[in-house]
């Protein structure tokens, strides 16, 4: 039975290698994924504390300034759909 063994064997490796083989795939996409996600991620700048503002959105005062200001078409009407398609202006009324 030395043939029968041998292929058993062989099986086997081949098996073995397989498993191995799916392994280091496996642990290379996790590194990968591991190395991504950590350029991925948001860091706030480094600073010395003391340097660093009040939480809360910056708003310069050019902004502040234009956020004051009434618009400049007030009669714009708004646009009006339903079910994604537009209703005229004569609908409207109806």
């Amino acid at each position: 039975m030395g043939l029968v063994d041998s292929l058993r064997r062989a099986e086997e490796q081949g098996r073995a290698a397989t498993r191995r083989g799916w392994e280091r795939a496996r642990e290379g996409w996790e590194d990968a994924e591991r190395a991504i996600r950590r350029k991925m991620r948001i860091h706030p700048p480094r600073r010395a504390q003391e340097d660093v503002a009040p939480v809360g959105p910056v708003v310069s005062e050019e902004t502040q300034q234009e956020s004051r200001r009434e618009p400049a078409n007030e009669n714009v009407e708004p646009i009006v759909s339903v079910h994604g398609r537009d209703i005229s202006r004569e609908r409207k009324a109806a």
